[in-house]
């Protein structure tokens, strides 16, 4: 079973500093690639996604095969998430790896729990590789963790309120208490102009 299609990289380790040795803001930090054709797959109906859910794999070393092992192993058909970003472990950092799930634009099979039923058919689920609760996830997956959210955002008219934690709509510390959720949810304001 083919895991995904695509790969789209993130920008070289130099540009994620500016040469003042200051952070540039999370939006800065992923290339101006179009992602039109990750956005809006070919060959399959749209979905009316309203909401978008954000996750850690669990695993500091994680891949969408290894995912996509655990999840059939729970009895999932495939890896339940829409999108995967690596972090350098297994998996080059800050590389967006889009599903079979994504492509053939099937619902989500990522909210665990009682939210599951209600959420899964109409959220897009976004896997960070690695461990929120062990340690901080890289710039590089921050950066093109927002310009995927802006993304979507604008191509199925996504409010900012309905991008939420694993967290908040399950019983789970997913993605981690190192998720930096007002951060990114400022750099997603700041480049909205709100």
């Amino acid at each position: 079973m083919a895991l995904g299609a695509l790969l789209l990289s993130g920008p070289s380790r130099a540009s994620a500093v500016a040469t003042d040795g200051a952070v540039r803001p999370l939006a800065a930090q992923f290339s101006s690639v179009s992602l039109d054709s990750v956005v809006a797959p070919d060959g399959a109906p749209l979905r009316a996604w309203d909401t978008i859910v954000i996750h850690h794999s669990g695993g500091q070393a994680d891949t969408p095969g290894s995912i996509a092992e655990t999840h059939t192993r729970q009895g999932l058909d495939s890896i339940g998430y829409h999108f995967v970003i690596g972090n350098g472990r297994r998996m080059d950092d800050g590389v967006l790896h889009v599903t079979e799930r994504w492509l053939e634009q099937r619902r989500g099979d990522h909210v665990i729990g009682e939210g599951g039923a209600a959420l899964n058919p109409t959220s897009i689920g976004i896997c960070l590789a690695g461990d929120g609760d062990r340690s901080p996830f890289t710039e590089r997956q921050l950066g093109v963790l927002v310009h995927l959210l802006r993304s979507l955002q604008e191509r199925y008219g996504i409010a900012s309120e309905n991008i939420v934690t694993h967290r908040e709509v399950a019983v789970t510390s997913s993605p981690g208490r190192y998720f930096p959720e007002a951060r990114v949810l400022e750099a997603l304001r700041r480049d909205r102009g709100n």
